[in-house]
């Protein structure tokens, strides 16, 4: 009897890990950042499965082409993506959404954004807590076409 009870505190145990685990998983998107002149391209590569019910969907009918989620999820990229170039606001131009083979499960969001001059210093935010999870936190990468005389800033999930 010992053993059985041990084997069910055990397993009650790991079923409680499991579930405390599922609870706050950590949803992540590898962002890389593109500027050429004054143009800069953000693409963020999602796993729709590391994200929340709902938004998982969303990526998924998206990339699928459904026309309202496809509306919905550009919308919500060039409202999320505010970048400034020193103190002045960049617009968000052309977003799209886009998956990488038929057989994978990452889909892209790509975004376009104008600035008013090549950026000296660059200072970009995205939040997607809300729709992504609490948990949910971007990877920042970069790649630089033509070199700055400051120093980027990434403050990629400051609340």
């Amino acid at each position: 009897m010992g053993r059985r009870w041990v084997l069910q505190a055990a397993l009650g145990v790991a079923v409680s890990f499991a579930l405390a685990a599922q609870a706050h998983t950590t949803g992540t998107g590898l962002l890389v950042l593109t500027v050429s002149a004054s143009t800069l391209q953000y693409r963020l590569t999602l796993v729709p499965a590391e994200l929340p019910e709902a938004a998982a969907r969303l990526l998924a009918l998206a990339a699928e082409g459904d026309r309202a989620s496809v509306e919905r999820v550009t919308s919500e990229l060039q409202r999320r993506v505010p970048a400034r170039v020193c103190g002045e606001a960049c617009r968000p131009g052309r977003a799209t959404v886009e998956t990488w083979r038929a057989t994978d499960s990452r889909v892209t969001l790509d975004l376009t954004l104008s600035c008013p001059t090549a950026p000296s210093r660059l200072a970009i935010r995205d939040d997607w807590f809300d729709l992504f999870g609490e948990h949910y936190r971007t990877l920042p990468g970069s790649r630089r076409r033509r070199a700055c005389t400051k120093p980027y800033s990434f403050p990629t999930h400051a609340r």
